[in-house]
């Protein structure tokens, strides 16, 4: 018997990764014989952005999310070390072990809780960009409206250099002139305990 799961995300079609998401589709499918498959955003659409995504896991609304580390520290604070500049690099990635280790830890916080995560992959290093402005010092930043990618750590990093920290998914970044992508990002994947 043949079985779907759903898996939501709030990645916008032009970035890579919703292409990787796409082959990871057609790799379950081809591995577990067509026996199971998933389904990308339902429709094509952003259902559960960001936090609804891990809430739309927890409730059982959907089977998986894949979502930005920032939004774990609504699960625990302590979470937010994953964001930290220079916490999480990509040298210390590929350190033998310390992948499996980092993810075994966040799987100490979240499982507890309803929540299993089955992978995590390491994202971007803060890149800030303007379309019609260039950075001179950190002065420059202030009172900017600058994109972050979740709650916490980032929008204390933004705060701290006198900006203000806006919330809001990838999908929706043409509406703000300057955007920042967090500091050690970490994507990780989440079904519930047991999906």
């Amino acid at each position: 018997m043949a079985g779907e799961a759903v898996l939501v995300h709030d990645i916008a079609p032009p970035h890579p990764r919703y292409t990787q998401l796409t082959q990871m589709a057609a790799e379950v499918a081809k591995r577990t014989q067509g026996t199971l498959t998933l389904a990308i955003n339902p429709g094509g659409k952003v259902l559960y952005p960001g936090q609804a995504s891990l809430d739309a896991v927890r409730n059982k609304t959907v089977s998986l999310t894949f979502v930005n580390s920032a939004f774990l520290q609504s699960i625990d604070p302590d979470l937010g070390f994953l964001n930290l500049p220079f916490t999480i690099t990509d040298q210390l990635m590929v350190k033998p072990g310390v992948a499996e280790g980092v993810l075994a830890l966040v799987r100490s916080y979240v499982e507890p809780r309803g929540l299993k995560a089955l992978a995590l992959m390491r994202g971007a290093d803060t890149i800030v960009i303007f379309k019609n402005r260039h950075l001179r010092t950190p002065d420059d930043m202030k009172g900017l409206k600058i994109r972050v990618a979740g709650p916490g750590v980032y929008q204390d990093i933004v705060r701290s250099l006198g900006a203000e920290p806006v919330v809001f998914p990838a999908i929706e970044m043409g509406a703000t002139p300057c955007l920042a992508f967090p500091t050690a990002m970490l994507l990780l994947a989440f079904t519930g305990r047991s999906g």
